[in-house]
């Protein structure tokens, strides 16, 4: 499939969600595989978020599996503004076989409003 480089840009104390299309491939099967999404200061580093993944099927309207990653608005209020390295990995559920599928930067923004 192959890895996919996008920046996010997340303002702080806010939820944030993203729809990322996998594939149209009529063969594919969501169920077949986990998601997971974590981010960091750097690639060695403490992991500061973790994303919820929910599956998305394909239908006849949307003919394109994807999934909806989210950061709830608990994890960015504590974040400290400033730049974090992120991927999400597809990991088959029977073979184990993992696959990065996105990557980038990460960018949390102080906001001026606080609700």
């Amino acid at each position: 499939m192959g890895v996919t480089k996008a920046n996010l840009y997340v303002d702080q104390g806010a939820t944030y969600t993203i729809n990322i299309a996998i594939t149209d491939d009529e063969e594919f099967d969501l169920d077949d595989y986990n998601f997971a999404m974590a981010a960091s200061k750097l690639y060695s580093s403490t992991i500061i978020f973790e994303g919820t993944i929910t599956k998305v099927p394909a239908t006849n309207s949307e003919p394109i599996n994807s999934i909806d990653l989210t950061i709830p608005s608990e994890q960015t209020a504590d974040a400290v503004p400033g730049k974090y390295v992120y991927d999400v990995l597809m990991t088959h559920v029977e073979t184990e076989a993992s696959e990065k599928i996105l990557e980038g930067l990460l960018f949390v923004n102080q906001t001026i409003t606080r609700i």
